[in-house]
C-alpha cells in the first residue's frame, strides 16, 4: 500500500523539490557575484553578459595569447604577416570594448584590466618584432596601459618591457 501519495504525486513533488533546489543554488551563485570586496568592486558581474568581462578574459587567454605566440614564433613571410594582422585586429577589438572609459570596468580597475595588463609588457616586443607602433594602431589602448601603470599594484608586478622582449627572443628564437 502506497499511503496518501501515488506515484504521479511523488514524481511531481520530487520535480518541484529539485526545481526549488536548483533555483536556490542559482540564487546563491547570483548573490555571491553581487557581493563586493571592501573596495566596492563586485567579485563578478551581476548578470553574465554575452560579451561581458568573462567573455573578453577568455578572448585574451585563448585568442590573443595563441596569436601572440604564433606571431613571435614566426620567422617572416606570410605566416608572420597573417599573425601580425590577427594580433592587431584582436587588440583593436579590445580597444573598442574599452571605448572612452578609464578602465574596462569604467572608473575602477577591474577584472578584465587585471587579465589584460600583463600582456602589455609584451607590447614593445610586438612593435619591435612586427615593425609597427601601437601608439598609432591602438592609441586608446596605449593610454589605458599608461593609466594602469600609474597604479602601484600594477607597476610593482609588471616586468620591464625590454627585458620581457629579450626573454621572449630567447624562448622563440627571434633574431
Amino acid at each position: 500500500m502506497m499511503g496518501p501519495w501515488d506515484d504521479h504525486e511523488l514524481a511531481a513533488l520530487k520535480a518541484r523539490i529539485e526545481a526549488f533546489e536548483e533555483h536556490s543554488a542559482n540564487a546563491r551563485r547570483r548573490d555571491l557575484g553581487r557581493r563586493r570586496w571592501r573596495w566596492g568592486t563586485p567579485l563578478a558581474p551581476p548578470r553574465p553578459a554575452p560579451e561581458g568581462p568573462r567573455f573578453w578574459a577568455d578572448f585574451v587567454d585563448q585568442k590573443v595569447f595563441s596569436t601572440q605566440t604564433r606571431f613571435l614564433k614566426s620567422k617572416g613571410g606570410e605566416d608572420k604577416a597573417t599573425a601580425k594582422e590577427e594580433l592587431l585586429d584582436q587588440l583593436k577589438r579590445l580597444e573598442e570594448v574599452l571605448g572612452d572609459k578609464t578602465f574596462f570596468a569604467g572608473d575602477e580597475f577591474g577584472f578584465l584590466d587585471a587579465v589584460l595588463i600583463p600582456f602589455s609588457s609584451m607590447f614593445r616586443g610586438y612593435e619591435q618584432h612586427g615593425g609597427f607602433s601601437l601608439e598609432t594602431e591602438c592609441p586608446n589602448l596605449m593610454r589605458w596601459v599608461r593609466r594602469c601603470k600609474e597604479r602601484e599594484s600594477v607597476r610593482s608586478v609588471l616586468p620591464d618591457d625590454e627585458e620581457m622582449y629579450e626573454l621572449h627572443k630567447k624562448w622563440y628564437g627571434i633574431e
